[in-house]
């Protein structure tokens, strides 16, 4: 007994994974050719993978970039207004909460984004509230609440096993 539509599907993707294995051996050949023209390997590498971004995301890396340095440089944080955009206005409101400060997933779902996107968006929304002086005063990401006494006042499928 055979699936023949089974077969064809996996036909297809035998051909498209042979397609791809020869897009990137193209791509490396590329990269060899732009090498020898004496083009730095991990500057045209950074200018593609720049390219692939769309502008506000680009723009956002390069801040986020810009007030890393300066963290470790310890010079002057600089303003990121001028890149603030509506969500990231949003992410600053949820970190100005009392309490644990606002976990990536939070923002991924407050704001229905993708996790990499939610991480820039907390990322730049810290830097921002650091830059203007917001005090954290010791909020931790990874708070947890405090653990319920070990008495009888607590049930005991609640109670930490010793």
């Amino acid at each position: 007994m055979t699936d023949t539509k089974l077969k064809l599907l996996v036909e297809r993707i035998e051909r498209i994974t042979t397609e791809i294995k020869e897009a990137q051996e193209a791509r490396a050949d590329v990269y060899t050719e732009a090498f020898g023209h004496g083009y730095d390997k991990a500057a045209v590498r950074r200018l593609v993978a720049w390219r692939a971004l769309g502008q506000a995301e680009a723009d956002d890396r390069e801040t986020l970039d810009e007030v890393y340095r300066c963290a470790l440089s310890g010079g002057p944080m600089p303003s990121i207004k001028r890149h603030l955009d509506p969500e990231v206005a949003q992410v600053m409101e949820m970190l100005k909460q009392p309490g644990p400060l606002t976990k990536v997933k939070e923002v991924k779902k407050a704001l229905g984004v993708s996790m990499g996107k939610a991480h820039r968006l907390r990322a730049l929304a810290l830097a921002q509230l650091t830059a203007d002086g917001f005090q954290f005063q010791g909020r931790v990401e990874n708070e947890k609440p405090p653990e319920p006494e070990d008495d009888l006042t607590v049930p005991g499928h609640l109670r930490r096993a010793a």
